[in-house]
C-alpha cells in the first residue's frame, strides 16, 4: 500500500479528504453532487458523465438533468435521476 493509504487508515481519516477520491451526495433522485471531480465528459438533458481520474468514470442517466453548481472539484447536478454507473 502507498503511504497516503496507510496514514489515512492509521488515523482514520476520510479517504475523499486524504486521498482525492471521489464523493457522492445524493438527495432522493433529484439531486447529486459529485466532489473531486476531473472534467465533463458528455452533457445532454439525459445522460451526464463525469471524469473522476484517468480511469474511472461516473455516468448519470435521467431526464431533464441539468449542472447548477460546478467548481474547480464539485459539481452539482439536478433533473430526473434514474441510474448511476460508475466504472473503471
Amino acid at each position: 500500500m502507498k503511504i497516503k493509504e496507510n496514514l489515512t487508515k492509521i488515523f482514520d481519516m476520510p479517504a475523499d479528504i486524504t486521498l482525492g477520491d471521489p464523493r457522492l451526495v445524493m438527495i432522493s433522485n433529484k439531486e447529486l453532487t459529485i466532489e473531486n471531480y476531473k472534467s465533463i465528459l458528455e452533457y445532454t438533458s439525459n445522460i451526464i458523465r463525469i471524469k473522476i481520474n484517468d480511469s474511472f468514470s461516473i455516468k448519470i442517466d435521467g431526464a431533464n438533468l441539468n449542472i447548477t453548481t460546478i467548481t474547480d472539484d464539485e459539481i452539482t447536478i439536478n433533473g430526473i435521476i434514474y441510474n448511476i454507473d460508475m466504472n473503471g
